[in-house]
């Protein structure tokens, strides 16, 4: 490690762990990393429709994370930036935030709601104003569930004293900082559902017209703004350094394997089901079998199921079933993010393919290259949300 050298920090808040990169800021080197699970999962106050973490893990787990990097790397890191798993969102206090010695001072805040929160459901979704913004709300989305905690569980919104909300990210950025006002990017902002991105404002009329506490909303910065800089030395790392607004956990994923600003980028991960599977698909040379992978519905549609259509006595094999599921895996992307947006779009060179998913199962591979045929896709390493983060630290 030179000591000449500046660093960057990247922190990535995961759903259940938190990981850590050092990048050297001119070269993009990678110079060590580190995790920790979090084991932040609580009961929820409505049952198996609920997802909620408790924070106070969650920097717990970051506090080991920074404890794993050599002490002569944190005194270089000249910049931190912060991305984690976005949707979700906590309540809390700002004074108290701002008055917080480190990340192990107790502070008072709501549970995690996270991005799995199935509280808001199709027929609650109903009763709420529509957004002014491109993303169509969902459950999960962080404003849906203050609109549904603020309905149905007022106490927790107006009894404690909270007056600031964010996601997990905007949450360490404000402790790291020793903010009373929490400070978002554009991307997180818009996750939450009710912010117009042209615009750059939220939905606050439409909001407060409804009974939206509109005086939590946090403040909005474009992606790549400072937030604040470290309020205090934070073991070996120095203080007054900058910290960046808090990034989406999907674009630095992206940003961490992107080379060029016209490359598309698609990311799968693997499970060690997939790849035995995956052997099992490749005797069988073709699937006859329709099949809608959408167990979990889709963002823009939950009530979408998953289907198998055209079953037959003869093609139902354990391999020819699961080259059926890799090929409609694809077709759905490509549902989602055609061949003809990415073209038409003239800004598209060529798709970067990452995760173990793609690169290591051929099936997948190919499908991909036959739907997407007039673009030329690179194969290339998984994506990494901290060394993404850490990349949008600048000199």
């Amino acid at each position: 490690m030179s000591k000449n050298h500046a660093y960057a920090l990247g922190i990535d808040i995961g759903t259940t762990s938190v990981k850590v990169s050092v990048l050297d800021i001119v070269s993009q080197e990678t110079i060590c990393s580190a995790s920790q699970k979090s084991a932040a999962d609580t009961v929820s106050d409505v049952g198996h429709l609920g997802s909620e973490q408790d924070p106070d893990k969650i920097l717990h787990a970051l506090s080991e994370c920074i404890r794993k990097i050599p002490p002569c790397a944190q005194k270089q890191v000249e910049g931190i930036g912060v991305t984690g798993q976005m949707h979700g969102i906590m309540l809390w206090k700002g004074k108290e935030v701002a008055e917080a010695t480190d990340l192990d001072t107790k502070v008072v805040t709501s549970p995690l709601y996270t991005w799995m929160d199935q509280r808001c459901t199709p027929e609650f979704l109903a009763t709420l104003p529509a957004p002014s913004s491109h993303l169509q709300l969902a459950t999960g989305h962080g404003c849906a569930t203050l609109f549904w905690l603020t309905r149905h569980k007022g106490e927790v919104v107006t009894d404690m004293g909270y007056d600031c909300s964010g996601s997990v990210m905007d949450y360490v950025v404000a402790r790291l900082c020793g903010l009373k006002k929490p400070v978002t990017s554009v991307q997180v902002a818009a996750s939450l559902g009710y912010f117009n991105t042209q615009l750059l404002s939220w939905n606050t009329g439409i909001l407060s017209e409804n009974g939206f506490p509109t005086d939590l909303l946090e403040e909005v910065v474009p992606a790549g703004n400072v937030a604040g800089q470290l309020q205090r030395p934070w073991l070996d790392i120095q203080p007054h350094i900058p910290v960046y607004a808090a990034l989406g956990d999907i674009q630095c994923a992206f940003l961490s394997i992107l080379q060029d600003p016209h490359d598309a980028g698609f990311a799968m991960s693997e499970t060690d089901i997939w790849a035995k599977l995956s052997d099992a698909a490749m005797t069988s040379e073709s699937c006859s079998l329709c099949i809608t992978p959408t167990l979990y519905g889709e963002r823009h549609q939950p009530s979408l199921k998953a289907s198998i259509a055209g079953i037959t006595s003869s093609n139902t094999s354990l391999g020819e079933v699961f080259r059926g599921l890799c090929e409609s895996i694809i077709d759905n992307l490509h549902t989602l993010m055609s061949s003809q947006v990415l073209t038409q779009s003239g800004h598209v060179k060529r798709i970067l393919a990452s995760g173990s998913v793609i690169t290591k199962n051929p099936i997948v591979r190919s499908r991909l290259e036959l739907v997407y045929k007039d673009i030329p896709i690179v194969y290339g390493q998984s994506g990494d949300s901290a060394n993404g983060a850490a990349k949008i630290v600048k000199l």
